[in-house]
């Protein structure tokens, strides 16, 4: 059960066992046109390929999608196949649930929030609670491409088939600053089955920066399906589907190529001390819902991240962020006395 098989004497294997039948709903080939060996984790996860017997169940075409989508679970195979001897990965860790995509499974949620950024080590806007990339280098080096991106000071949104989820993704999100895209998610919802998830910057409600060049109120910054981080181009097709832009790209690098960390650095800092493709101004509220500061300001920050794809637990080694010293977070005064962002077409031209 624990040797590594070959690719051929692997699906062999699954299907002997399984007396060449679908574990779920027990068809053979000859009723269902063709069977699957299916990797339970998938073989992504393995450094090795992950070609374990018990790793493998045979699976219909029907049924193999559906586990892919991981709307079969992990669990549900393995008791069908009668999968006793569990093996893992590097880094999964028994006693802990998972799905095919090595992510952990919390049965409290419908959809899965997205990950917390780690910062870059010379990044200054930083608390006691954000988690902190110290040795980021070693891993943006390996990187053959990344795509520089504005942070934009706005509501991370996402939009999946269950609906609109802002902060939680216990329930969807009733805010009066997401109805606008809640309303727009209604023409969208059927096009995003299969475990898709679209991330966006909400500029709707105006946070601690008000930007007085926006078109557009929604700016895409990342997709995912299931387990997988979907690449910057796959990004903008999604966006572009559905007549969203993406956040402003400032620069693709090849950092393996021709950069070095001084080099690196520089050019992340040199991004961030410039204003905001948008215009961006400080938009800072007193308690009582006065203005109190609407000074020019930088950008809020800046977001690199690798332009291929990459699978979901390998988040922290593919995106990273920095965000300017002194930024006022947003926190109950905006929630409170939130104002519209003004679009373009809306200011009055002199």
């Amino acid at each position: 059960m624990t040797i590594l098989l070959s690719r051929d004497v692997f699906r062999e294997a699954v299907f002997k066992r399984d007396g060449h039948a679908c574990v779920i709903c027990k068809k053979t080939e000859a009723e269902v046109g063709q069977l699957d060996a299916h990797h339970i984790l998938d073989r992504k996860l393995f450094p090795d390929g992950g070609y374990y017997l018990s790793n493998g169940a045979t699976l219909c075409s029907e049924h193999h999608i559906e586990a892919e989508k991981c709307d079969l679970t992990v669990e549900e195979i393995r008791h069908a196949a009668g999968i006793t001897e569990v093996i893992l990965p590097p880094g999964l860790l028994p006693g802990i649930i998972y799905d095919k995509w090595g992510q952990e499974v919390d049965e409290g949620i419908i959809s899965r929030k997205y990950g917390r950024t780690y910062h870059l080590n010379f990044s200054p806007g930083t608390t006691s609670d954000d988690r902190i990339a110290h040795d980021y280098w070693n891993d943006v080096k390996k990187i053959d491409q990344l795509v520089i991106t504005e942070k934009l000071d706005g509501e991370n949104n996402c939009l999946s088939e269950h609906g609109v989820f802002a902060r939680s993704h216990a329930s969807t999100t009733e805010s009066r600053w997401t109805q606008d895209i809640r309303q727009r998610w209604q023409s969208m919802k059927y096009d995003l089955k299969g475990g898709v998830q679209i991330f966006l910057e909400n500029l709707y409600a105006i946070h601690s920066i008000e930007y007085r060049n926006i078109d557009h109120h929604y700016y895409v910054f990342a997709v995912r399906e299931n387990g997988r981080c979907a690449g910057w181009d796959e990004v903008k097709f999604w966006a572009d589907s559905f007549d969203l832009p993406t956040v402003p790209v400032l620069q693709t690098v090849h950092p393996s190529g021709y950069l070095d960390e001084a080099e690196f650095k520089n050019l992340i800092l040199n991004y961030a001390s410039k204003k905001s493709d948008f215009d961006s101004y400080n938009h800072v509220m007193s308690p009582t819902g006065e203005l109190i500061n609407e000074e020019q300001c930088t950008r809020e920050g800046i977001v690199i991240a690798n332009v291929n794809e990459y699978l979901l637990r390998n988040f922290d080694k593919n995106v990273f962020k920095y965000v300017r010293a002194k930024h006022v977070k947003t926190d109950e005064h905006w929630t409170r006395n939130w104002k519209r962002a003004k679009l373009n077409w809306e200011r009055v031209k002199v």
